[in-house]
């Protein structure tokens, strides 16, 4: 919780690929952390869940979800990486 809600997480990181995602696309980071949040608590067992959509649309695997914002596969396996980091540093199944 004090993560999702702290405002400069992120920008501090010690990985120079978030870090800099995260100092230039600041307009973005309340919904990266609502559907993050979203997702982490779906993959962990609820009670939340996360469905990919769009307005109108059919659900969306993750790949498709994330095509128009251009991330490259490094970026995302990076974002991937440093999440399953931080869920085995706090143990979580």
């Amino acid at each position: 919780d004090a993560v999702v809600k702290n405002p400069i997480v992120g920008q501090k990181s010690k990985n120079p690929r978030l870090r800099k995602w995260h100092t230039k696309n600041l307009e973005r980071l309340p919904g990266l952390k609502f559907m993050r949040t979203l997702w982490v608590c779906d993959v962990s067992g609820g009670p939340l869940k996360f469905v990919a959509t769009r307005p109108g649309a059919t659900p969306l695997g993750l790949e498709e979800a994330h095509r128009d914002l251009r991330i490259s596969p490094a970026e995302f396996d990076e974002v991937a990486a440093e999440l399953g980091r931080t869920l085995d540093h706090f143990k979580v199944p």
